[in-house]
């Protein structure tokens, strides 16, 4: 027997002495737009990160690889923002507090590592949890085509890159 009604809110159990309390699920729409915008922020805060990592190296190679995911972010959060836009959604600007701290952090590492591996390790942590932002985005119920299709190529393009970092910490090593 479904006890819910058609609005999808269902009744919580309230801590005791606190009167019942009905919660709203979340709908498709909402759920999409709550993915575009945490995928927006990411790559805001890729942007600022990457760009920060450039001014941390003197390393030519290294320095154009930043600049160019940089700018490869910049082009995620234009396709992200005009999802977002399409939805009447105004996207939050700017970086989280946690990419503030994860810049801060590599610029830590950066000055006593004493060489670049340091910072292409926070990169490749960077890397990686994004990639797990957008495989959490694609499994965690059905966006609409048109935003899987950008999801799906901007996860394949940061798998790509994080093979790139990886090419360039062996080579940074060796």
């Amino acid at each position: 027997m479904n006890m819910r009604p058609d609005n999808q809110s269902h009744l919580v159990i309230p801590p005791m002495g606190a009167g019942p309390v009905i919660a709203r699920e979340p709908n498709p729409e909402e759920q999409t737009t709550d993915y575009l915008q945490q995928l927006y922020t990411r790559a805001m805060d890729a942007i600022e990160g990457y760009k920060h990592a450039a001014t941390l190296t003197d390393n030519p190679e290294l320095n154009l690889f930043f600049v160019a995911n940089a700018e490869q972010r910049e082009q995620f959060a234009l396709e992200l923002e005009g999802h977002l836009r399409q939805r009447g959604i105004e996207p939050d600007d700017g970086s989280s507090i946690t990419g503030k701290l994860h810049q801060t952090w590599m610029a830590v590492v950066s000055k006593f590592s004493g060489d670049e591996t340091g910072l292409l390790d926070e990169c490749e942590r960077g890397e990686e949890a994004a990639i797990n932002d957008y495989e959490e985005a694609l499994s965690s119920f059905q966006l609409p085509t048109d935003v899987v299709a950008t999801v799906e190529r901007q996860r394949d393009q940061l798998r790509e890159e994080l093979r790139n970092l990886k090419t360039l910490q062996i080579v940074a090593v060796g």
